[in-house]
């Protein structure tokens, strides 16, 4: 794939530490922009364009390394270049790449897992379960429309106008998607003490573990089987994904003493429960690569990043709608339990212009 230059303004990633520190010092915001700004400039220079200088072609190494299956991608980490550098490499002249992101897979497996018939019915119908968490944790309207549509329909222009939803980044989504992953994963709504942008959206620490308790009150399915799953990965010394992917565990006696007499899971048990769903993602995305592998021999692997994955597809072979079928087609993750994985489409070009497929309806 060949490489291009970057030019677009810089990331404003940068550590929550770092900004709370900084607040705390009475930094004013405008000093706090410049520090995103250079810590931004700093990663952008260091990670993508220094390794890329000069390089005419990329080839990066994807390896699955880690213990959930995932893979590692190096030369460069593609999967950590920030979305608005994508453009950084792009598809040899006579091809084109077709990518998809797997819309809330996580939570669609937690919610299949625990039977949480809630949520299983507002995935069947697509709904953009983290707006829907945002708005009911914080109080706010539903918006007339659902769906992943409520960020752009005429429908909800009103909704979005009372609100001041600002689209599928508004960061009270991001905050409480967030949040609805660590409740999922952690023991209690301590598991939100995490939760970045807090502060940003008005309300306060206390504020948030309350709807965090309200939340977890509210899913007694989901916290029954957190523990019995817990229970288990101590018994067994091992998980399995619901595709037959074993994680061993290793768990200390005291961990697991603790965990009899106080019901609170130690890092053990939590990497077996993690494995369980992260797991299973790496397995679905893993051998739906290898069905399109098979199904189009012409194609190749550009990209894999856990919960995405893109092809490239020699402009003479058009792949869509029939890959969707083999990337958004339903698993059974529990038994007579079948899910159903959508996606986010984008089709790249030579020229560096996009297409995207399917937003409404995720």
């Amino acid at each position: 794939m060949p490489a291009r230059s970057l030019s677009k303004s810089p990331s404003r990633s940068v550590s929550a530490n770092v900004l709370k520190a900084l607040r705390q010092e009475g930094v004013s915001s405008e000093v706090l922009e410049a520090r995103l700004q250079w810590a931004g400039a700093v990663q952008l220079l260091t990670h993508y364009i220094k390794k890329l200088e000069g390089v005419e072609r990329v080839f990066p190494s994807m390896i699955p390394t880690q213990a959930s299956g995932r893979w590692s991608t190096k030369g460069p980490p593609l999967p950590n270049v920030p979305d608005r550098y994508q453009n950084v490499v792009w598809p040899d002249p006579g091809s084109y790449w077709i990518k998809w992101d797997y819309s809330s897979i996580e939570a669609k497996i937690v919610s299949a897992l625990c039977q949480d018939q809630e949520d299983l019915e507002a995935f069947e119908h697509d709904h953009d379960i983290h707006t829907l968490t945002a708005c009911k944790a914080l109080g706010l309207p539903f918006p007339p429309v659902r769906t992943k549509a409520l960020h752009t329909s005429p429908e909800c222009a009103v909704w979005r106008e009372q609100v001041g939803w600002k689209g599928a980044k508004d960061p009270r989504r991001d905050v409480f998607k967030v949040a609805r992953y660590g409740l999922a994963y952690g023991y209690d709504a301590n598991a939100l003490l995490g939760v970045r942008g807090v502060e940003d959206l008005g309300i306060t620490r206390a504020e948030l573990l309350k709807a965090g308790q309200l939340y977890l009150r509210s899913k007694p399915r989901l916290a029954a089987w957190k523990k019995t799953t817990w229970t288990e990965a101590y018994r067994a010394r091992e998980t399995r994904t619901f595709l037959g992917r074993r994680r061993r565990l290793f768990p200390t006696a005291r961990e697991i003493v603790l965990f009899e007499q106080t019901g609170r899971p130690g890092d053990t048990a939590k990497e077996g429960l993690n494995h369980i769903v992260q797991g299973a993602v790496a397995d679905v995305l893993n051998l739906t690569i290898i069905e399109i592998a098979k199904r189009w021999p012409e194609c190749y692997l550009v990209l894999n990043a856990h919960d995405s994955g893109m092809f490239s597809f020699p402009l003479e072979i058009e792949c869509w709608p029939e890959i969707r079928e083999s990337v958004e087609r339903e698993w059974e993750v529990t038994q007579g339990g079948k899910v159903r994985f959508t996606a986010e489409w984008v089709r790249f070009e030579s020229d560096g212009s996009k297409q995207y497929y399917n937003l409404e309806g995720h």
